[in-house]
């Protein structure tokens, strides 16, 4: 059995947080929920997670703020950017904060479950990149 994946899902609304939840614990996948930016990073200051799906638009800390704080915290953190209001600007801002992608909703669970799986993807080969890297390095200074 894989072993499951811990995402963080921070969105202001409920009826978000509960789709998400529902879709992705029947995935198998472990989730936490946040209800705002700044519940979130506690959350990702407090536990290790694999990926993160964040929604642009909350009251108080906005999503691209909660985006560069969470880098800060886990830089290799994919995080998919969710809103219901896309702009061309807020997908590039987000983009170039580091976001792994950027959804619009209302989104078909099928893309956000196919997004997921490359970020999850993605994170993963990162991983291995730098432990096979690490013990390059440890075996040449030996």
């Amino acid at each position: 059995m894989k072993q499951k994946n811990t995402i963080l899902v921070i969105d202001d609304e409920a009826v978000m947080r509960e789709i998400l939840e529902t879709l992705l614990v029947r995935e198998n996948h472990e989730v936490r929920l946040a209800s705002s930016g700044e519940q979130g990073l506690e959350l990702a200051r407090a536990l290790p997670f694999d990926a993160a799906i964040v929604d642009v638009m909350m009251p108080g800390r906005s999503g691209i703020e909660t985006l560069e704080e969470l880098k800060k915290i886990d830089e290799d953190l994919p995080v998919v950017m969710v809103t219901a209001f896309a702009s061309i600007e807020s997908a590039i801002s987000a983009m170039r904060l580091g976001a792994f992608h950027y959804i619009t909703k209302p989104f078909k669970n099928d893309e956000v479950l196919s997004v997921l799986r490359h970020a999850l993807d993605r994170r993963r080969l990162v991983v291995e990149n730098r432990s096979l890297k690490q013990s390059l390095q440890s075996q040449k200074n030996d």
